[in-house]
């Protein structure tokens, strides 16, 4: 039988494909860049393109359109340029050419996008094709996708281990359940929306710190944190026995019974006061503690938290409003999540005795080399390169 047609159109069919690509992604990527960055994905991934995509055809993925075999050129493409418009960031035109030229950062791309296609289960199958609100796909930048992979391997870890001997357990969910929810809203461009949650997920996670550090006063957190479940959603107002704690709180100098009820367990700790001078009752006190505790290496941490705590309470109570440049919000909000999600990650795998790779992937060395990507970008910006990255063309 002579197959020489059926090829013909098999040929035609894949130009076809690759000419519809070049379309969707025009301004973002060079085609022919992008088609052979996607031949070498492709080459990268043999027979394995089964352990990630689903193949299997059935009438309820038909007519759902939930068919991960028609969409994989469209998912690997995401991918090439999510993390190739990353390393470009502040990049000038000629340093773009000249990356995309160089044999060796394209043999490194399809690496990198080979190993997002291997966290695809944690990550990336989990989000719209199209976000609410058009704008960048922040996700498919590299930190954020670690960062919702780290998120999702947590969940999975706490549901898998329900250890009643773990009291700081939903603690470690509702940390997770907060990174989700801020990637999502980066995910969907409602950008300045994330800094309220991301300031919650460094609250609980000082929290955190400070309970591992002080294991005797969690029963007291746990009473606190009831007193206020109680405020909020049942009595609607405080109960004797809280009224009687804050009466008699150590430090007689500070009035506010808000700030109280969210910290005021800390009295159980016997040299708190003695370290915490100022706001003792009030996240920048943990903190204060905190860093009274740990070694003088450990300085910079908690003020890069401390500062960026800070930055959220900004957004979330000032009359700062989104920013005109959406990659200012990224880097943000990228580096916030970091700093809780990827420790909460290698705490609970610690406490869990798990390893801390996902599959066959050292997420922990991959999260931190892309967060010294950002961060360096970060310390670069500025007026004229962020208006230059917004009127690129390429």
């Amino acid at each position: 039988m002579n197959s020489t047609p059926f090829l013909q159109s098999l040929e035609a069919m894949r130009k076809e494909s690759d000419k519809a690509l070049g379309h969707l992604f025009a301004g973002k990527i060079k085609a022919n860049f992008l088609l052979d960055i996607k031949r070498r994905v492709q080459e990268l991934l043999g027979n394995d393109i089964q352990k990630y995509f689903d193949f299997s055809i059935s009438t309820e993925k038909l007519v759902s359109g939930m068919d991960d075999a028609a969409t994989i050129d469209y998912e690997l493409c995401r991918h090439i340029v999510g993390i190739h418009r990353a390393n470009l960031v502040f990049l000038s035109e000629d340093e773009r050419i000249s990356r995309e030229k160089n044999s060796e950062y394209r043999k490194e791309l399809a690496e990198n996008v080979l190993e997002h296609i291997k966290l695809r289960p944690y990550a990336s199958v989990l989000f719209r094709k199209y976000p609410i609100i058009q704008g960048e796909n922040f996700i498919y930048f590299p930190l954020p996708y670690d960062l919702f992979s780290i998120c999702f391997k947590m969940n999975r870890i706490l549901t898998q281990n329900q250890s009643e001997r773990d009291p700081l357990r939903l603690l470690y969910i509702q940390i997770a359940n907060k990174g989700l929810a801020a990637l999502s809203m980066l995910e969907d461009n409602f950008l300045d929306n994330a800094y309220p949650i991301c300031r919650g997920a460094m609250e609980l996670y000082t929290k955190v710190l400070l309970l591992l550090n002080v294991p005797q006063i969690i029963d007291s957190f746990f009473k606190f944190s009831e007193y206020e479940l109680r405020l909020s959603c049942c009595e609607q107002t405080y109960l004797d026995e809280f009224n009687s704690l804050f009466s008699n709180r150590v430090n007689q100098k500070e009035h506010n019974k808000v700030e109280y009820i969210h910290f005021g367990w800390v009295d159980k700790i016997e040299d708190y006061h003695k370290i915490v001078k100022q706001k003792p009752y009030t996240i920048k006190g943990v903190i204060t503690y905190l860093r009274n505790q740990y070694e003088d290496s450990d300085n910079e941490f908690f003020d890069n938290i401390e500062t960026l705590y800070k930055m959220c309470h900004g957004y979330t109570h000032g009359n700062v409003n989104s920013s005109k440049y959406p990659l200012l919000h990224y880097f943000e909000i990228s580096i916030m999540l970091y700093y809780v999600l990827s420790h909460t990650y290698k705490i609970v795998c610690e406490q869990y005795s798990v390893q801390t790779q996902i599959d066959d992937i050292d997420i922990i060395t991959k999260t931190n080399k892309d967060f010294e990507q950002v961060i360096a970008q970060y310390s670069e910006r500025n007026t004229e390169k962020f208006e230059a990255y917004y009127k690129r063309k390429l």
